[in-house]
């Protein structure tokens, strides 16, 4: 389905008929005006959600007419407060709502739905819908939209980036499956718990301390109930919006833009972790292949990590990376490598990613005879996500704890 196209490259929308293709002219995008954010990722979160529910709301007011007179759920002066914290927005159709997930990244393989949209009363949807911006060739398509039942069924939640994350295989690309199928004034109840309240007294103490820091994720730092309560709050989500913002006149320009991993290490450094050629010394060969493993990462923070048992491999170098990404996440890197005069890691060598309760989040990966190296399947995490790396080996054990 497309709409008004000329740019778009016609092998593109054949491969993927049945997505919504909406192309949009750079004289659309200038007038936007941009809301006030307190770091750029939030300020481009913000601009991709401006430009992807305006053409949509303007493409559902086409097909389904006056009548229905889609809108936003929330006013219109109240969204940069929430893009400062959370990637959505809402529109009304009648009874139901559906929330648009844009993207600027080419990773379609999963729609992934922050919590906010599906676990707080009075957010969640009816449909969710996935929306990719490409800013430069001027267009956007929704290229598949999924059900709160069908979320909730077929979808998995990612403790780690609090979202709700449904399989590309599993969303349904025809989107007037959707449009003419529903009856839209009718609502199926969803079952919400509504968040508890939170004292004044901790609001105020967590935007006395979080909000001057515009690089991290306060949806990452509270348990989500409270989350929950604070973010819905309108007085409250706003009140810290605006401290954030004061904040960033207050923080140098390197504090708003992404951290690279070597200003995480400055930071760090206190705690033991350092470069990896300082932690590896003189072996070139190891430092050359941590550089081309798999394409880590060359800024690299490392620690050595002692088991303090009676075995001559007891210690090893943890390797930690950080990449910045899209839709304000990180992509981590973790590899094991052994230090000294070791060649190899010991066999039984235990490598896990737990969150920050102690849940395993992947598959313990376990060094065996003559392993060089073990390392964790890279994920990505919004900046602000606490995470935990153990390792293990027979009865000893080490955990790390780490914010990005």
């Amino acid at each position: 389905m497309t709409q008004n196209l000329t740019a778009i490259s016609t092998p593109l929308i054949d491969l993927n008929p049945d997505h919504l293709w909406i192309e949009f002219s750079p004289s659309e995008i200038q007038p936007i005006e941009q809301p006030m954010q307190s770091h750029p990722l939030a300020q481009k979160n913000s601009f991709l959600n401006q430009i992807s529910s305006q053409k949509i709301q303007q493409w559902l007011e086409e097909e389904l007419g006056k009548k229905l007179s889609p809108r936003l759920s929330f006013p219109e002066k109240d969204l940069p407060s929430i893009w400062e914290f959370v990637n959505g927005t809402s529109i009304t159709i009648g009874n139901q709502r559906l929330v648009i997930i844009p993207t600027e990244g080419t990773d379609l393989e999963a729609l992934e739905v922050p919590q906010e949209w599906v676990d707080i009363a009075g957010w969640e949807a009816d449909y969710y819908l996935a929306v990719q911006v490409e800013t430069e060739a001027n267009w956007l398509r929704v290229w598949g939209y999924t059900t709160y039942q069908q979320l909730k069924a077929r979808g998995y939640y990612n403790a780690i980036s609090k979202t709700y994350e449904i399989e590309r295989q599993d969303l349904i690309e025809e989107i007037n499956v959707m449009l003419f199928a529903q009856e839209w004034n009718c609502r199926e109840s969803s079952p919400q718990i509504s968040p508890p309240e939170v004292s004044e007294e901790k609001v105020q103490s967590l935007i006395q301390k979080h909000g001057k820091q515009p690089g991290y994720s306060l949806r990452m730092l509270m348990p989500f109930p409270e989350w929950a309560y604070f973010l819905s709050h309108g007085v409250w989500r706003k009140q810290i919006y605006q401290h954030r913002l004061r904040g960033v006149t207050e923080t140098s320009p390197l504090q708003q833009v992404w951290q690279k991993t070597g200003s995480w290490l400055a930071d760090q450094s206190k705690q033991g972790w350092h470069s990896v050629e300082s932690v590896l010394g003189s072996r070139q060969s190891l430092s050359y292949q941590v550089r081309n493993h798999q394409s880590f990462p060359e800024d690299a923070a490392a620690k050595i990590i002692d088991l303090g048992i009676e075995l001559k491999q007891s210690a090893f170098a943890l390797l930690v990376a950080q990449v910045p990404t899209e839709n304000q996440k990180v992509l981590v890197y973790v590899q094991v490598h052994p230090v000294g005069e070791n060649a190899h890691l010991p066999p039984n060598l235990q490598l896990e990613l737990l969150d920050e309760t102690g849940k395993l989040v992947q598959k313990p990966v376990i060094a065996r005879h003559y392993d060089h190296l073990i390392q964790l399947k890279r994920f990505k995490a919004p900046r602000g996500t606490p995470f935990q790396i153990k390792l293990s080996l027979d009865e000893a054990n080490v955990t790390e704890r780490f914010r990005l």
